[in-house]
């Protein structure tokens, strides 16, 4: 079971606790998410249903509503009791309504496994050909970032637990068995509900956090969000200077170069690998550049590592 901020996901063997049936066990899993009022995914169903390299898909349009008296509940109940030191997924059953749907092809792991089991000193998927595998997983996610603008929507919660490593199918490239879950925060051009309110996760969305950052963080100060302090809110870059709304697309590529630093820090403090000079070592500069206009956008990150091979830039930030 894998928790998230207001959601969870079951794997086919915990099926069984909860009395659920279904044939293609093999091929799905089921997610169950509070406030289905507000959730993302079901605004994307058409755009979630395509088959695609960079977005895990749904399971046909197959959902399910969940009564607080399910069996379901109960065992989420429990489940949540054990889990409690993370203090996510506050289940409070007499006010919350959740709904259940199923994921195809969902993986095996997400990038946060990945890097813990680099801390113990585990085998992952970093330890084979580590340079290569870096290029072409940084090219896999610059270009699912290019497919969502294409598709005119920002995911707006990019992070090493929102990006899935799929090892069952052994003909698949490298590159393709990563793809991007979770579209709960999403929004579409011209992002009228992103730009009017902040959300998205600590260190990883462009705005200082103002708390303690982990050890793997970039202690950066963007500009894309500004606190006003007589409306008590935070005000979008793009509405304080009546800018162009496609800059928000670049939250994500802020929030993608986060995630490349942080696969980095790990490699390098975890493993006997250095990889100061990588690719992605050069290109987090900017992709997490604090003025949002200069950062780059998703094709100029495609181009800098395709052209960059050599790795002629030196413009790498140190990795602590």
């Amino acid at each position: 079971m894998k928790f998230g901020s207001f959601s969870l996901v079951l794997n086919k063997d915990e099926y069984s606790n909860i009395g659920f049936e279904f044939n293609d066990y093999d091929n799905i899993m089921l997610k169950i998410t509070q406030k289905p009022d507000t959730l993302g995914e079901i605004n994307y169903l058409d755009f979630l249903s395509k088959k695609n390299d960079y977005v895990v898909e749904m399971y046909k349009y197959t959902k399910i509503d969940i009564n607080l008296d399910d069996k379901l509940i109960e065992y989420l109940s429990n489940c949540i009791r054990e889990q409690d030191i993370y203090n996510i997924f506050q289940l409070k059953l007499s006010e919350e309504k959740f709904i259940g749907y199923f994921m195809e092809n969902l993986g095996n792991i997400d990038i946060f496994d990945s890097l813990t089991q680099l801390l113990n000193n585990e085998p992952n998927i970093w330890d084979v050909d580590t340079d290569n595998r870096l290029t072409l997983f940084g090219l896999q996610m610059c270009n699912a970032l290019k497919y969502l603008k294409q598709n005119s929507i920002a995911h707006l919660d990019i992070k090493v637990e929102n990006i899935i490593y799929n090892n069952n199918t052994i003909s698949m490239p490298f590159e393709k068995r990563f793809k991007l879950i979770d579209f709960g925060f999403s929004d579409t051009y011209p992002f009228n509900n992103y730009k009017n309110k902040l959300y998205g996760s600590p260190f990883y969305s462009p705005y200082c956090s103002q708390t303690e950052y982990p050890e793997w963080s970039l202690k950066l100060n963007p500009n894309d969000w500004t606190y006003n302090k007589q409306h008590k809110k935070f005000v979008h870059y793009v509405v304080i200077n009546n800018a162009d709304s496609n800059l928000i697309y670049k939250t994500d590529i802020y929030s993608m170069g986060i995630v490349f630093h942080q696969i980095l820090y790990y490699i390098n403090k975890y493993s006997n690998k250095n990889t100061g000079n990588h690719l992605l070592s050069s290109i987090i500069k900017h992709m997490t550049d604090i003025n949002i206009n200069s950062r780059y956008d998703c094709d100029e990150c495609i181009d800098f590592l395709e052209d960059d091979k050599d790795n002629k830039y030196n413009c790498c930030i140190k990795l602590i």
